[in-house]
């Protein structure tokens, strides 16, 4: 099994059976988190690489109330995306 590892726009274009977006941004940096969830591109092609699955890993309080990623936090809690 092929493993890659790179941010978001390194796999723009490619296609992969699981993506795993690791959302790793604490509360003392929330402006980092502000500023990647000023914009649906980052969180869509992130999604839209997966041909099976996505995996989300971040601290939820923080993300949940992100525009974009609520929508996807939400989800998750209802246990429409695995």
């Amino acid at each position: 099994m092929k493993k890659s590892i790179g941010t978001v726009y390194t796999f723009h274009g490619k296609e992969t059976t699981i993506v795993i977006i690791y959302l790793g941004v604490g509360e003392d940096h929330e402006g980092a988190a502000n500023w990647a969830s000023n914009s649906p591109d980052i969180l869509n092609v992130a999604v839209t690489r997966a041909k099976n699955r996505v995996i989300i890993v971040g601290n939820k309080k923080l993300w949940g109330d992100k525009e974009y990623f609520k929508e996807a936090v939400k989800e998750l809690s209802r246990g429409l995306i695995l």
